[in-house]
């Protein structure tokens, strides 16, 4: 690696060197970049924020230094000390020597992992960086051979979140676990159990936004931690299925999550037809986290679903449990309504794409069938079928239908048609008839009209072409079928058909 550390200095405003060094010159302090920003130089990216341990009261340097460069203040955490400072979208972290010590060695052992226990002397008379790599516990070395290597046996003890935060860098540096720091995880996984559950979801969801998810969420079952998170999908593990599966219930979701990791990065592979717009969906920033934690959890329903019928192993309305567990899920674990709404939705619909194509098979698929879906799923209907298409790439059993993928692509492709040409414009367009016009034509208010809306909904988009006078006709047949003949006489008006 080049180690011409004063190369990294110059991806930083020359005015924030300049505030760092007058502000280190005031008080003669030593002051040290650290930790990840150091780990990404030496790896030859160019992070933007930084990490600075300094001697002296970090929370009086922070403010003076904010000061200085008029920027916002905010305190991280008061009881160890650490405080940001934020100037034009840039981060510098600032915080003393830890846990009492006294020199940078010292505090640079107290650190989580070796790759991120390095540091580089700031010169304030230079504004530069001078002198060599300190680094006491070999973090170069680990750096250069991609280890995540833990630094003591209290690593885990003294923060529990790093028990997951190993995992994190692994997958976001696609570096592999030290094989004692895996087994040290292992022993301690019980401990994340007392990590926030905030902080737990949004390293699981750096770990999900990473692109070695399914290899990462593997390696965590492998050593326990994986259920100290989702207890609910131990019992999944040895789980039989159907002779359409090769795996048991948590293989297949593991191999869901990987199969969708694969559709993400390349939908083009899976699907042949609106693939602007499945690029589209997947640009929202949080899509790719859904999706894939969607996938994990698909088939979280199949353990209390399970029923064994005359020899058979049947999961019957999984999707449905499925649903009500991952609400608990939501909850435990501080999740957004955003994701937890999304990825609902998405487990409780996992299977309609597979009982639409059944049906399309022998009958044809209908504009009603459509439209029901996608009052069901609204904007997640491309997620549904990205969802499918991984739940039924994960299972290659013997049992399973051939050309699933294919159908499923051109299911998606017809629904995707009708959805844009005919049952949009008519749910986004202007009413033909509303509650005014029911009431004019003789009908008293009450629940008869949502009925009777929903149904002329589904009309409508069988005939997309029905005007206003057919409308009200339909309605006044429609009163006098549900009905059943009683009040007829109320509504024995005359049509008058538009001009």
């Amino acid at each position: 690696m080049n180690l011409e550390y004063n190369r990294y200095l110059r991806n930083y405003p020359g005015y924030i060197l300049r505030a760092l060094a007058r502000q280190a010159a005031e008080g003669r302090q030593e002051v040290f970049f650290a930790g990840g920003p150091v780990r990404d130089w030496l790896r030859g990216e160019e992070p933007f924020d930084l990490d600075i341990t300094l001697t002296g009261d970090p929370r009086l340097w922070a403010e003076g230094l904010a000061r200085r460069l008029r920027a916002v203040l905010v305190p991280l955490s008061e009881t160890e000390g650490v405080y940001r400072v934020v100037k034009e979208g840039l981060w510098l972290d600032i915080s003393g020597f830890r846990n009492g010590t006294k020199s940078i060695n010292e505090d640079l052992k107290q650190r989580d992992f070796t790759i991120n226990a390095m540091a580089l002397r700031f010169d304030y008379q230079t504004q530069g960086i001078a002198g060599p790599l300190i680094d006491p516990n070999q973090g170069l070395a680990d750096l250069e051979r991609g280890i995540v290597r833990h630094l003591s046996s209290s690593t885990f003890q003294a923060d529990p979140l790093r028990l997951l935060r190993a995992f994190r860098f692994a997958a976001g540096l696609d570096f592999k676990l030290a094989a004692e720091t895996i087994e040290l995880t292992g022993r301690e996984a019980p401990l994340l159990n007392k990590a926030a559950p905030e902080r737990v979801s949004l390293e699981l969801e750096k770990i999900m936004a990473s692109k070695l998810a399914g290899r990462t969420i593997e390696d965590m079952a492998a050593c326990g931690l994986l259920w100290r998170i989702f207890p609910e999908l131990l019992p999944g593990v040895g789980m039989r299925q159907p002779a359409s599966h090769h795996l048991d219930v948590f293989g297949h979701s593991l191999e869901a999550l990987k199969q969708m990791e694969m559709i993400v990065a390349a939908p083009e592979n899976f699907f042949t037809s609106f693939l602007s717009e499945i690029s589209a969906y997947l640009d929202h920033e949080r899509m790719i986290i859904r999706l894939k934690l969607a996938a994990l959890l698909h088939d979280v329903g199949k353990p209390p679903a399970f029923v064994l019928r005359e020899g058979r192993r049947t999961f019957y309305n999984h999707d449905q449990m499925g649903a009500r567990i991952i609400e608990k899920i939501a909850r435990r674990l501080r999740w957004s309504s955003g994701d937890r709404r999304c990825i609902v939705l998405l487990i409780k619909g996992h299977m309609r794409p597979f009982h639409l194509n059944n049906a399309r098979h022998k009958t044809g698929i209908s504009r009603r069938a459509c439209l029901k879906l996608i009052k069901a799923v609204g904007p997640e209907l491309i997620g549904l079928f990205l969802l499918t298409m991984a739940d039924s790439l994960a299972g290659q059993g013997t049992g399973k239908p051939s050309g699933m993928e294919a159908d499923l692509a051109a299911l998606f492709t017809d629904i995707e048609t009708i959805n844009q040409q005919i049952i949009q414009p008519v749910l986004s367009g202007p009413p033909l008839i509303d509650g005014y016009d029911l009431i004019r034509l003789g009908m008293r208010p009450g629940p008869f009209f949502s009925r009777l809306f929903q149904a002329l909904e589904v009309e409508m988009v069988k005939n997309p072409a029905m005007s206003k006078a057919e409308a009200r006709q339909w309605a006044v047949d429609y009163f006098n079928y549900y009905h059943h003949g009683k009040n007829r006489l109320s509504l024995n008006v005359t049509i008058q058909h538009d001009a």
